[in-house]
């Protein structure tokens, strides 16, 4: 099965989205289950299934056909922002890094499940591993925003440890953002954004808590 979107899949998806946005949570499962019987391999309408039973707090069954499908290879775009949605509904996101992380196996120069994945690690704090992926995001597509991702990985890191922060972190944010300053990229829109905000930010920041806060350290 391709990790790509299926319009064909989209078009029997419709009736089912519009069920969930209507509220109609029962009428959600009916329609999966009606598309199922034709389909029984078809993962985002188990996953929509699923949504549904998380908004009839039936918790458990929700759960049982996520870590169903999550061992499943090659699953499609909607299938896993269905999941994604799922997990943050039952507040459960550190669930979330598993299924991108099984992703990038199947797929591993996707940017889109890289950003994903950095922006489950963001959500988790987990700045260390936020900082590998930001780095390998530049490193697959040379945008600069990614360095900005980068460096500011960076700076949490330092601030949850001011010794690491004070010795590799705050020093290695200072020099990618000030080296990024000086290069000639063709960023386009995106990216100038995140180079006037990040550079200023990091740049300021940075300097601030290496002259204050590390001062006392």
């Amino acid at each position: 099965m391709s990790n790509r979107r299926d319009p064909h899949h989209d078009r029997k998806l419709r009736p089912l989205y519009d069920a969930l946005d209507n509220l109609n949570n029962k009428q959600a499962v009916q329609r999966a289950d009606k598309l199922l019987k034709k389909e029984k391999d078809f993962h985002c309408a188990k996953v929509l299934k699923a949504l549904a039973f998380v908004r009839m707090l039936r918790q458990k069954e929700a759960m049982a056909i996520l870590n169903d499908v999550k061992t499943t290879p090659n699953l499609d775009e909607n299938t896993l922002q269905a999941m994604s949605v799922c997990y943050k509904e039952l507040l459960a996101p550190e669930e979330i890094p598993d299924i991108y992380e099984r992703a990038l196996k199947d797929s591993p120069n996707n940017e889109d499940y890289m950003t994903q994945l950095f922006m489950a690690y963001v959500r988790l704090r987990d700045y260390k591993r936020q900082q590998q992926m930001a780095t390998k995001l530049h490193k697959l597509t040379a945008n600069a925003a990614y360095t900005y991702w980068n460096a500011m990985s960076l700076l949490l890191m330092g601030h949850e440890n001011l010794e690491l922060g004070k010795v590799m972190c705050f020093p290695l944010a200072l020099k990618i953002v000030e080296k990024s300053k000086d290069k000639t990229e063709t960023v386009g829109e995106e990216g100038t954004f995140y180079y006037v905000l990040f550079s200023t930010f990091c740049v300021v920041g940075i300097r601030s808590t290496i002259d204050n806060t590390l001062k006392n350290v």
